[in-house]
């Protein structure tokens, strides 16, 4: 699958051919297989899990984060995701890449700041595509896992026409269609299904009233009269799960009765439901005896979604009301200033306390739904040769833009739950009872939408200025100039209030752009055949702080092929 370049740093190249054969249907998979690619790495499974940047992929070489990653197609730039992973660090969606016309992926596995930059400490990703196509080739594919789960779709068509070489041009385009299906725990073999570890001897084989916490408590409600200690189920019985003895005294916190429910078998989602489809276009021509020149297009929308735990009515949230399921606190007084429980009123008609009362829990007959949609637009072009009998120079041009629309369903409202608790129209003791007007006014649809850019200019030349017992040796230099831009609101954006928001979104939010030129040079010196000296250097001028230089890097290093 993979082999060693010959280069003073380590390289590893990666064979979409080989790839196909070991049954891996997406570069992006490949990638994150790799042996180097490891620490906060995000997969397409943990953005189904709650991740700030859902929806995405990204590389992680040498466990030193995504943000340290420089992800390049053709080795130029590409916009990053809107969203940034925990809010901190920004990569490339490696669901950008368009499979179908990639040739090979080039993966440097050391640190190469002072050649890319700042974001290249932990290496370099660098996405290949096909430099020319004749011919149509077709492809339509379908798996499924052994077990009946994980099932994948595929459909492309990739057609070209013209020969470098006799014709002094080739134009290819390609289109493709991408499905994986969901995959739940419940889908999985004991003990990666089930909440239940007594089988493994897991802690849950008795009840612990001091530790039992949200995730077996199941979808339901739990109510308590203002001043009391107690809580109780509000409906008197289970709407999910089996009601089961605490074993907690009558003045304890936690409920004498609560709702065993597993979570992990009903709700657990393993990897989100993806589709994908896009084209591109290329076209290269000779210009004179010894230049290249090339334009090309991608477009790609990727969608990823996945439903996840009952929607719910608790959660630390700047509203001014302290919601968190069983509280420790045993009255008012205990509560942060200007906070307080969220309260239901004795006169409410499914309060059935009739006396004011803490509420807090799970909706059961609502799930919270996630959905991201990505589309992304790419323009390249530039041109390669030699001029002056031996220097070597490259000149490239790209553009790149990134649609995002995340659409989230099932989350609670605040000012709109305070709304139904005030003039009593919402059932609490049968949430199922409810009008779908009722449930859509309390968790109404939110839709957010987000942006990134890229425009980026290059240019290199090089030389080979003598020859060495161990090959030329090789001086280089080059200068680059981009423009990058991000804009992703808030989704949970307190601006209007602090009850006119969701529970539990993400209220991160992020706008802001900047321009950076650089100049850098390298040294490639193979003073013996098993001897390779190296030293590159880089400026980088940032709009938004001051200029930085990267010390040149030197190294040595034996020279190696398999």
């Amino acid at each position: 699958m993979f082999r060693q370049a010959v280069t003073p740093s380590p390289v590893t190249v990666v064979s979409t051919e080989n790839l196909e054969q070991r049954g891996i249907q997406t570069v992006q998979e490949g990638i994150q297989r790799l042996a180097a690619n490891n620490g906060p790495a995000l997969t397409n499974s943990f953005s189904a899990n709650g991740a700030f940047a859902g929806g995405a992929s990204a590389v992680s070489l040498r466990g030193l984060s995504s943000s340290s990653t420089l992800v390049l197609f053709d080795g130029l730039r590409a916009a990053y995701f809107p969203l940034a992973d925990d809010a901190t660090r920004n990569f490339v969606d490696l669901n950008t890449i368009p499979d179908d016309i990639v040739e090979r992926v080039e993966v440097l596995r050391d640190g190469a700041s002072s050649s890319y930059g700042a974001d290249a400490i932990a290496g370099v990703v660098n996405i290949i595509t096909k430099r020319s196509f004749r011919g149509v080739a077709a492809r339509a594919e379908a798996g499924i896992s052994e077990d009946g789960i994980a099932p994948t779709q595929r459909l492309s068509l990739t057609a070209g026409t013209g020969d470098l070489d006799s014709d002094g041009y080739n134009a290819y385009i390609s289109g493709f269609y991408y499905r994986a299906g969901e995959v739940y725990n419940r889908d999985l073999p004991y003990p990666f299904n089930s909440s239940d570890q007594t089988g493994i001897g897991g802690p849950n084989d008795t009840i612990n009233p001091d530790t039992w916490g949200v995730t077996n408590a199941g979808s339901n409600l739990y109510i308590r009269p203002v001043g009391s200690t107690q809580y109780s189920l509000l409906s008197g019985g289970c709407a999910n799960g089996n009601a089961v003895s605490t074993g907690a005294p009558a003045t304890g916190v936690v409920p004498g009765t609560i709702c065993s429910q597993d979570n992990i078998n009903q709700y657990g989602v393993v990897a989100p439901k993806v589709e994908r489809f896009g084209g591109s276009a290329k076209f290269t021509a000779m210009v004179g005896d010894s230049s290249e020149a090339y334009a090309q297009f991608n477009f790609q929308q990727t969608t990823s979604s996945y439903n996840g735990t009952p929607s719910q009515i608790y959660a630390n949230a700047p509203a001014g009301i302290y919601f968190q399921p069983f509280s420790t606190r045993s009255s008012a007084a205990s509560y942060a200033p200007g906070s307080g429980p969220l309260t239901l009123p004795g006169t409410n008609p499914y309060n059935p306390l009739g006396v004011d009362a803490e509420l807090v829990g799970w909706l059961p007959n609502s799930i919270e739904r996630d959905e991201t949609r990505s589309r992304v637009y790419r323009a390249a072009a530039g041109i390669h040769g030699t001029v002056f009998g031996d220097w070597d120079y490259r000149v490239d041009l790209t553009a790149m833009h990134t649609d995002l629309r995340r659409r989230q369903n099932g989350y609670v409202y605040i000012q709109h739950l305070l709304d139904v608790i005030a003039d009593g129209s919402y059932n609490f003791i049968n949430p199922s009872a409810n009008s779908q007007s009722v449930t859509d006014y309390l968790m109404p649809e939110n839709i957010t939408d987000a942006s990134s850019d890229l425009y980026q200019a290059q240019f290199s030349v090089n030389k080979a200025v003598t020859q060495l017992p161990g090959g030329d040796l090789e001086v280089g230099f080059g200068g680059s100039i981009y423009y990058e831009a991000v804009d992703a609101p808030s989704a949970n954006s307190d601006i209007n209030g602090p009850t006119e928001r969701y529970f539990r979104l993400n209220a991160f939010g992020t706008e802001g752009n900047r321009t950076v030129t650089s100049a850098f040079g390298e040294i490639n010196a193979p003073v013996l055949d098993q001897l390779t000296l190296n030293a590159s250097g880089r400026f980088d001028h940032y709009s938004t702080a001051r200029a930085t230089s990267r010390p040149s890097s030197a190294r040595s290093s034996r020279r190696s092929s398999s």
